[in-house]
């Protein structure tokens, strides 16, 4: 266990998870504290200018294209977790907001605040490659309940996936389950090792498991849905989902798009027939 815990918690520190700045090389872009302001003082403006019941949807449709274009990045290079989390709740705000809003704005004005919430962070240099993305059941809850899947490789060491549950609510999670849906509709379990499962925080409403890294990946590129689900301390089952975006979108904001940008992670560890 304390092997898993160590294991754990190195690929959680590589992911950038309280770091102050990031650099991705496969982007040149840094993230300095001040960009961040500036991405929150955009989205701000944004909103401010929504609450302005005097300007119609079209004047308003070129800032959010903008504002989605920020974060599109920002949420896939920003390795940052605390931002990086924002930044989805942010969207997922809009994308509801917009959707909902009386002036009808026409939806290639929103449209990519839908799916930009599922990419994933891609951090890469010469020693590690991470990739992680993090869901919620709404964008009002994502600072107290939210699952984070990270797939992980430093050093020289082996492919890892973890996927760590948050539940700061009333930290109980019991009958924890990941699964998976085809496109044919048809859900997947993945099972969850008990000897590969870290409860040193559960106390706290934290639970990490160590997943097959393979079977995660095949999982992923296999699938439309990936949903993570538990009962809560009063029996409420809590369902977390996350869209997994195809080729047939973007390809190059698709899963595999964006494994394609860790040439280590994205190499099979084992034959998969």
């Amino acid at each position: 266990m304390k092997q898993l815990l160590f294991a754990i918690m190195s690929c959680l520190a590589l992911c950038g998870f309280g770091s102050p700045k990031k650099t991705n090389m496969n982007t040149n872009t840094e993230f300095t504290n001040e960009r961040r302001y500036a991405i929150e003082s955009q989205f701000d403006s944004v909103v401010t200018m929504l609450n302005d019941s005097t300007l119609s949807a079209q004047e308003l449709c070129g800032p959010l294209k903008r504002l989605a274009d920020t974060l599109s990045v920002a949420i896939r290079y920003d390795a940052l977790f605390e931002t990086n989390k924002e930044y989805r709740a942010w969207s997922r705000q809009l994308a509801y907001r917009l959707s909902t809003d009386k002036r009808g704005f026409d939806s290639n004005c929103f449209y990519d605040f839908i799916w930009i919430p599922y990419l994933w962070e891609v951090d890469v240099d010469d020693s590690v490659e991470v990739m992680f993305t993090t869901f919620f059941r709404s964008s009002w809850e994502s600072n107290d309940r939210m699952a984070n899947v990270i797939l992980a490789q430093y050093d020289g060491d082996e492919k890892r996936a973890f996927l760590v549950v948050t539940n700061y609510i009333d930290t109980v999670i019991n009958d924890l389950t990941l699964k998976f849906r085809s496109g044919y509709g048809k859900w997947s379990e993945v099972p969850l090792d008990e000897n590969l499962t870290d409860y040193s925080d559960v106390e706290s409403g934290i639970i990490r498991v160590m997943v097959s890294f393979d079977d995660m990946i095949q999982s992923l590129k296999k699938s439309d849905v990936m949903e993570v689900s538990y009962r809560a301390g009063n029996g409420e089952l809590v369902e977390m989902t996350h869209v997994c975006i195809g080729s047939d979108m973007d390809e190059s904001l698709s899963f595999e798009g964006q494994l394609k940008e860790c040439p280590r992670l994205c190499k099979p560890s084992k034959f998969i027939p």
